[in-house]
């Protein structure tokens, strides 16, 4: 069994319905949304110039309601679903423009385990169905995308180029006139993004689900987004770096600044909190550069010396090892030596392991046991790595009163 119908009959949310679909489409997006009527103009803009821009073809907007069925969503309902072109009581089919058109995928459910689930779900429901489109040869593109309701996609966005990586990550930018929240955060993900890459991890790109385009038979490989409340975007790329190689594009996405707590963690909360503490005069502080030094010394020693001399790990970066032996690394390393004989499957084996979710939590263990955070500018002055867009006026914080507060990926 191929490995996209595997998926689809065993991990899919199942979609009967598909077979009454006789539209063909060159290219999918998913969108999930939850309360927010107004914020789609200005994506169904931007969607609708991208699709014209690769006119004759036609793309398809997978618009998946998701949350509980407040008076909000009701009236997103009201204006999106089309009964007279209806599949089944909750998807519709409606044409937007004449090179776009939009499923509307009701989502809606008063099952507190299902919204619990929240923008995961949300966002697995409406990739599954570009899936199932995909091997039912009714979207031609090999290329699964998905962004949010606050973005604004270049008109490039569906001139996705030919390659064999698992996944295409677009840049993006809070604008056209972002508030300082916004900068502070934004520059904070671009600062902890090239810590990485000076460190030489693998895993140093951003997850913004705004951002995401997966390739059909990784994202089934992988059995799509988990059904979380958040990050769902990092646990699906985390999945997604150990099957192959993730691009990083330079065709930039708009996303509009805003407050939300549509998710307990992320961009809308953690601008709020900052906006909140900003408000009180504290301090703005992040990552010691130390730590993505010690990641660094870290990486490279293991890339040298374990296969002959693990133990001398320990001497070239001793903290990080200490927080390896605690995670039961030493245990990892001995197991992929025994049972792996060639260097280069030894390095995937540990790259696996290795992943972005323990490197968040090494670089935890740094700051919270070694080098606390440091304010920003001691920080910026101190890292051996620059930060493309920092240094830029339209995002870069020099340009205000220097009142800033912690920031920190989420536990």
């Amino acid at each position: 069994m191929r490995v996209i119908d595997k998926y689809l009959a065993q991990y899919a949310y199942p979609s009967p319905w598909i077979t009454k679909v006789e539209t063909l489409w060159d290219h999918a997006v998913a969108v999930p949304i939850k309360d927010e009527v107004p914020a789609l103009a200005s994506l169904l803009e931007s969607l609708t110039l991208a699709a014209r821009h690769r006119a004759p073809e036609r793309s398809l907007l997978i618009l998946v309601l998701n949350g509980p069925f407040s008076a909000t969503n009701a009236a997103c309902f009201e204006q999106w679903f089309n009964p007279a072109r209806a599949f089944s009581p909750s998807v519709s089919l409606s044409a937007l423009d004449t090179s776009l058109d939009l499923l509307f995928v009701d989502g809606r459910s008063e099952d507190d385990r299902l919204l619990k689930e929240g923008v995961g779900r949300a966002r697995k429901l409406g990739c599954d169905i570009a899936l199932a489109l995909h091997a039912t040869n009714k979207v031609r593109s090999p290329w699964i995308a998905t962004t949010d309701a606050d973005a604004y996609v270049p008109t490039s966005y569906f001139s996705l180029p030919k390659s064999s990586a698992a996944a295409l990550l677009f840049d993006y930018t809070h604008g056209p006139q972002p508030d300082l929240a916004h900068r502070l955060y934004e520059g904070f993900l671009r600062y902890y993004v090239e810590g990485l890459r000076y460190a030489g991890s693998p895993y140093a790109f951003h997850a913004l689900g705004s951002t995401i385009v997966v390739s059909a038979e990784t994202y089934a490989r992988v059995r799509g987004f988990p059904r979380r409340e958040a990050a769902e975007d990092f646990y699906l790329l985390n999945k997604v770096a150990k099957e192959g190689e993730v691009v990083v594009l330079s065709d930039c996405i708009r996303l509009q600044p805003r407050d939300s707590h549509r998710v307990p963690f992320g961009t809308g909360v953690g601008t709020f909190k900052i906006r909140a503490l900003l408000d009180e005069n504290l301090g703005y502080r992040m990552y010691d550069p130390r730590c993505f030094s010690e990641l660094k010394r870290f990486l490279e020693a293991v890339e040298e010396v374990w296969q002959d001399e693990p133990e001398r790990i320990a001497s070239l970066a001793p903290f990080a090892y200490r927080w390896f032996t605690s995670q039961g690394g030493v245990a990892a390393l001995a197991t992929i030596l025994s049972e792996r004989q060639q260097l280069q499957s030894r390095q995937r084996a540990f790259r696996v392991w290795m992943d972005s979710f323990r490197t968040l939590k090494l670089m935890h263990y740094l700051r919270d046991e070694v080098w606390p955070n440091l304010s920003w500018e001691t920080a910026l002055a101190e890292a051996p790595f620059e930060v493309p867009g920092w240094l830029e006026n339209s995002h870069h914080p020099r340009s205000v009163p220097p009142h800033f507060f912690e920031v920190g990926l989420s536990s």
